[in-house]
């Protein structure tokens, strides 16, 4: 708890340094973008005096009613081909006696987006293959296939409706452990052993504006996470179950408050038990600048395990602080976001519930009109809930990344990306694992968007 108020502090006093200028900050979108919504139609559907769900909680701040304001009737196929070699000094993931490798990946998607004012859907899928040039059996096809639907129900109620089903193997692109049970957050989850990941996500949001200044949004969903390899002995499968309804208001142009309710449950194998927990939060969201934007959110988190393996009843109950911040500057060619999560995870395929905090930073720049550099840097730590394993199951996870994009032409883009993994990892199998990787990506990637139909 003392953690956390520290945290906060250093937050605030950072806000209230940085907010000096005064200039438009624009809402984030982490959920995407479709082709059919400009970024300036959506940035107009998130003026002060609108509310919409902060993205900690959908992984997009954009408002469904007010996205589908800026939507103009369109009818688009869009498709890519990207072609990508990498250099991995560790590409079987061993603490010890470790194999470099060489990759060459083909990849393509296609997608099909229908847009109206009133609705909206797309049907995307990306497939390829890795071929590696001394390890054969890493030498895998990558599937993921996603659909998701946006209606307007009137001018103030909204729904949204998405799948996602994807079959990869790239420990480097692991979804994140908030997001495997659906928030859409983006922390550090466990660098796994070489193993094929096939996760199945489906979900529901629900909005209504009751006002210009207040809203309430539901959403559902329910996710399931399998490995398949001679490694998924030591990886842990998980179904996870989630709801939850936020109430949001705004109090002035620059202040907007909410309040959260959630549930969650992750059921394991047998050996693993199950975890149920419901937590209350409160959100303050100041847009202290045109240029900046700080949100605080927390609340009491109630957490239950069950464990029949451990004694015949036994459960592990718990009462504990959980929350968060989350810091976005923006300039016309530079953009930081900063983050902060303390909550409980799935574990992420390398052990049962833990509470996992977790730290992010990111920073974009636009170097030349078609150069931009990003640096993304994210730290996890997670133990396990049951007091019994908080100290044999438990590790912590470093995640860097450096790339430059330059685009060659308006379909054509160059990419060189490092990427660097450390993990410190106590478990009873295997014990006190220290993985390091480091992996160097060069590319090229096309892309194009056609009309179809009326």
């Amino acid at each position: 708890m003392r953690l956390h108020i520290q945290i906060l502090v250093v937050v605030f006093s950072a806000a209230i340094a940085c907010a000096q200028d005064d200039g438009r900050f624009p809402g984030s979108d982490k959920g995407g973008t479709s082709r059919g919504e400009t970024d300036q139609g959506r940035t107009a559907g998130e003026q002060p005096g609108s509310v919409s769900v902060p993205p900690e909680i959908r992984g997009r701040s954009s408002s469904l009613i007010s996205s589908s304001a800026s939507r103009h009737n369109a009818n688009l196929i869009i498709g890519g081909l990207t072609l990508m070699s990498s250099f991995d000094d560790n590409a079987l993931t061993r603490s010890t006696n470790r194999v470099g490798d060489m990759q060459y990946v083909v990849s393509s998607s296609l997608a099909v987006e229908y847009l109206r004012p009133r609705t909206s859907w797309t049907v995307e899928y990306a497939g390829g293959v890795a071929l590696n040039q001394k390890i054969g059996a890493r030498n895998v096809a990558t599937h993921a296939v996603k659909g998701e639907m946006v209606h307007t129900l009137g001018r103030h109620l909204g729904i949204a409706l998405h799948h996602t089903y994807s079959v990869l193997s790239n420990p480097f692109t692991t979804p994140s452990m908030t997001e495997v049970h659906v928030d859409g957050d983006t922390y550090a989850s466990g660098v796994l052993p070489t193993a094929t990941r096939k996760m199945a996500q489906v979900g529901a949001d629900l909005e209504w504006q009751m006002s210009p200044d207040a809203m309430i949004a539901v959403s559902g969903s329910a996710s399931r996470l399998r490995f398949d390899s001679p490694n998924a002995r030591f990886l842990v499968p998980s179904d996870a179950y989630g709801m939850r309804i936020y109430h949001g208001r705004q109090l002035t142009r620059r202040t907007s408050i909410g309040i959260s309710a959630r549930f969650q449950a992750f059921n394991f194998p047998a050996e693993h038990g199950s975890t149920t927990a419901q937590t209350i939060q409160y959100f303050h969201v100041f847009r202290l600048s045109r240029h900046f934007e700080l949100m605080a959110y927390g609340g009491p988190q109630h957490t239950s395990t069950r464990n029949e393996t451990i004694a015949p009843g036994f459960s592990s109950n718990d009462w504990v602080a959980s929350g968060g911040a989350a810091i976005a500057w923006h300039r016309s060619r530079f953009t930081t976001r900063l983050g902060f999560e303390d909550t409980v995870s799935d574990g992420g395929g390398l052990t049962r519930a833990v509470r996992f905090r977790g730290y992010r930073l990111e920073l974009q720049a636009r170097l030349k009109r078609n150069t931009h550099l990003g640096i993304s840097a994210s730290t996890g730590r997670a133990r396990a809930l049951e007091t019994e394993f908080a100290e044999i199951s438990r590790f912590r996870t470093y995640l860097g990344a450096v790339y430059l994009q330059h685009q060659l032409r308006h379909d054509l883009t160059w990419n060189l990306r490092y990427e660097y993994a450390h993990q410190v990892q106590h478990a009873i199998e295997p014990i006190n694992q220290v993985i390091d990787r480091n992996r160097v990506q060069m590319g090229f990637s096309y892309e194009f968007v056609r009309p179809w139909g009326r």
